[in-house]
């Protein structure tokens, strides 16, 4: 499955939100996700680990998997 699941899902999705509103700039602001600085990423991606451990029985936190599910959301999430 290329999604979040389980109890906190929503509440990881509902945080993405936050992040990408807090810190994506509002002025100059890039009008899809592909076109965010990888900075701004990054820190984003931080912001939700540092709030929630997002693994899988045999994946590493830090896995290609992880990172591509998480990018399809924020990529659903982001308005311009």
């Amino acid at each position: 499955m290329r999604a979040f699941c389980g109890t906190n899902a929503s509440c990881v999705a509902n945080e993405f939100g936050i992040q990408i509103r807090r810190i994506c700039p509002t002025e100059g602001f890039a009008h899809s996700w592909n076109s965010v600085d990888s900075t701004v990423k990054e820190a984003i991606m931080q912001a939700i680990r540092d709030k929630f451990q997002i693994t899988n029985e045999d994946i590493a936190e830090d896995s290609e998997l992880i990172e591509v599910v998480s990018d399809e959301k924020a990529y659903k999430i982001y308005k311009d």
